[in-house]
């Protein structure tokens, strides 16, 4: 067996296992990298798409605030207050990386666990309904809904 293929491989020809996974992670790095970058640019140009949102939002928040302050000052402050929280969080997003702020929300996680899975539990909601209200277009009737609705006695009488 001393002269089978695998034998070989690795012993003197200078190919060995070692060194082709080497190139092969060598070459991968290089492919990688620019995707790497490529990612990072549009997490970053979404994060601040997002926070010009959250901003104009907070100020939204700021507008019905001073709505509510002449008859309910009380309520008026709470709003106020959850704005400047809103445009804080702007503030946060847009002055650190994505790894800065995966770093912060994980210690968030782990110190507010019920509050993380609180709010998952609250962003699943409202996902789901917006796709499920999304994915419903205009339906066409079909054929078999119009012979129904046509023989119904209460459409009996009407064009």
């Amino acid at each position: 067996m001393a002269n089978s293929p695998y034998s070989e491989m690795g012993s003197g020809s200078g190919i060995g296992s070692t060194g082709i996974a080497g190139e092969v992670k060598a070459k991968l790095g290089e492919i990688a990298e620019p995707l790497k970058d490529k990612a990072e640019a549009l997490a970053q140009e979404q994060m601040e798409a997002g926070t010009g949102h959250m901003k104009s939002l907070a100020s939204a928040v700021h507008g019905a605030a001073r709505e509510l302050e002449a008859g309910m000052p009380r309520i008026a402050t709470s709003v106020h207050d959850m704005a400047a929280k809103i445009e804080q969080t702007a503030d946060d997003i847009r002055n650190n990386n994505v790894e800065e702020l995966y770093e912060k929300f994980d210690r968030y996680a782990r110190q507010q666990p019920a509050m993380v899975f609180g709010g998952a539990i609250l962003a699943g909601i409202v996902l789901s309904r917006f796709l499920k209200s999304s994915s419903m277009g205009p339906v066409a009737p079909s054929a078999t809904s119009e012979s129904m609705y046509a023989s119904d006695s209460m459409y009996d009488g009407e064009a």
